[in-house]
């Protein structure tokens, strides 16, 4: 019989119904890998829950004590985040009249090169760096 990993959780965590438990009870007498698989899960999950077992047993702090029933307990604020602007009224503030040829306007600068162009430079100089620095 095949049992998934899920099934082996639920067996482990005794969340099958009793028939599935029956026949994963039976498997694990004719497979022994099978049963090694459970047994793992059983001490990982026996380990885990005694890991913080000792916190659960002392008492709760005062301070969390007051904050849960209210003494003291300050009410909860909302933060009201402002809403981005729709687009359209982003857009018209930004039209500007843009003049009918670039050298009219004052100051004109050019367009950047496109980013694969920036790249393709740094991977010439990068290999021209290397070649001058490897010794003949």
């Amino acid at each position: 019989m095949t049992v998934s990993d899920e099934e082996v959780f639920a067996y482990v965590d005794g969340e099958l119904p009793p028939e599935a438990m029956a026949k994963i009870t039976a498997a694990m007498a004719k497979d022994p890998a099978l049963a090694a698989r459970i047994q793992a899960q059983k001490d990982l999950r026996r380990l885990l829950s005694g890991a913080h077992a000792g916190v659960l047993r002392e008492p709760v702090p005062p301070t969390l004590k007051s904050a849960a029933t209210g003494a003291g307990a300050k009410p909860a604020e909302v933060i009201a985040f402002p809403q981005p602007k729709p687009k359209e009224k982003a857009k018209e503030k930004i039209r500007v009249q843009k003049p009918a040829t670039p050298s009219a306007r004052p100051g004109f600068a050019m367009r950047k090169p496109p980013a694969w162009a920036a790249m393709a430079a740094c991977l010439v100089a990068g290999l021209a760096v290397g070649r001058l620095a490897l010794p003949s």
